[in-house]
């Protein structure tokens, strides 16, 4: 008679119960993973990494690791070359800028003068830089508004009243001479001023005769 206290498992049963112990032991073995193992030995010294003298490129072998400027660029040698930068045998460090282009100040604007981007012109009080090779007719969209006519400000206040200039200093006294044909006029500042009459004098006389 068969042992009723004891259940029977399924398959299905028996398959899970396995496929949990089955995960538990990935888990495990993953936290062993993340755990820090012993420290290895030191490894031997590397290469020294700075970068080598940079040196004029020469119609000559270069050799791998060799760095030169040429044209303006700076290039490292892929492998051993002879073939002249730029090219498959060398890496580009360092590429040449562009030449920088100041402002020319060009004077009063002329439409018959060819004008060159960042040249500066003057017009109707007002300055303009060209944005480009031939900007065309100014204004216009090959020019760019570089500094403009101020308005004219409001009136200020009147100023305060000026003080009356004194007036000339007037004449107090008038001398007679007439054994010499003379006038003196005398100023209140003391100042004599002498008028010969001799020449009025003369042409009465001659008119007269």
């Amino acid at each position: 008679m068969a042992d009723r206290s004891t259940p029977r498992l399924s398959i299905w049963d028996a398959m899970h119960a396995a496929l949990a112990l089955s995960q538990r032991a990935i888990d495990e073995v993953r936290a062993l993973s993340r755990q820090e193992g012993p420290r290895g030995p030191k490894g031997d010294a590397g290469k020294d990494g700075r970068l080598p003298v940079v040196k004029e490129w020469q119609s000559r072998v270069h050799y791998a690791g060799d760095v030169v400027r040429h044209n303006g660029s700076t290039y490292q040698a892929l492998e051993d070359t002879g073939a002249e930068p730029p090219g498959d045998n060398w890496g580009e460090l360092a590429g040449r800028g562009m030449d920088g282009r100041g402002f020319t100040v060009r004077g009063t604007y002329n439409a018959a003068t060819e004008y060159r981007m960042n040249d500066i012109v003057m017009i109707g009080s007002s300055s303009f830089v060209a944005k480009a090779d031939s900007p065309g007719e100014l204004p216009g969209d090959g020019w760019q508004l570089w500094a403009g006519a101020g308005k004219r400000g409001k009136e200020g206040p009147p100023g305060p009243k000026g003080e009356r200039g004194e007036s000339e200093a007037p004449i107090i006294r008038v001398d007679v001479d007439p054994d010499n044909m003379s006038i003196r006029l005398v100023k209140k500042s003391g100042e004599i001023i002498s008028v010969d009459l001799s020449p009025i004098a003369e042409r009465i006389l001659e008119a007269a005769r």
